[in-house]
């Protein structure tokens, strides 16, 4: 088992490879404009963005930050 924070609030997950959908899904958030970076996770990319589809190598204490992004009219 893995602990990781999603907005500062710690998940624990049972697989190190943390896909955007599980991210956004554990965040509460419902839009389909979200920005996701995460840090403290495995190398060799330790830290960086999420884009859909797209996963991270989670390990104890990775940081996931969703926030909404704000669209060309904001």
């Amino acid at each position: 088992m893995i602990m990781i924070l999603v907005n500062g609030m710690p998940h624990i997950t049972a697989n190190e490879s943390v896909s955007y959908h599980e991210v956004v899904t554990r965040s509460g958030l419902l839009s389909d404009l979200l920005t996701i970076t995460y840090r403290r996770a495995k190398p060799p990319k330790s830290e960086g963005a999420l884009a859909p589809g797209a996963f991270a190598l989670a390990q104890d204490g990775t940081i996931f930050n969703v926030m909404h992004t704000r669209g060309r009219d904001a």
